[in-house]
């Protein structure tokens, strides 16, 4: 049951960071943008604490574990890619000036 908990985790991350890539370039504001980026940390470190509970079985199942170990590492890099751009976002400031605003576009 763990197992396919895990699973449908780092599943889930992968489909939210990709459907938010295509969505980018059609608008997609900064706040969901930031959204589609938290979802899919929280998916990724859903995903490994479930990892933690199933030692015993990748130990004596090593192909399975190297899968989850190369669908691990292609969505960190899909998350560092999303969060990096994120640093900038801002949206405690008060001020009319504030650079950007979370109704404007992501891309």
């Amino acid at each position: 049951m763990v197992l396919a908990l895990a699973d449908t985790q780092i599943l889930t991350g992968l489909g939210i960071l990709v459907s938010g890539f295509i969505s980018l370039p059609c608008g997609l504001s900064v706040y969901h943008w930031q959204m589609v980026t938290y979802l899919a940390w929280f998916a990724a470190v859903t995903h490994l604490s479930a990892l933690t509970f199933l030692r015993n079985y990748f130990y004596n199942h090593r192909t399975k574990l190297a899968w989850r170990v190369v669908l691990m590492f292609v969505l960190q890099g899909l998350l560092m890619g999303a969060a990096f751009p994120t640093g900038h976002f801002d949206f405690t400031r008060t001020d009319y000036e504030a650079l950007v605003e979370p109704k404007s576009h992501a891309i």
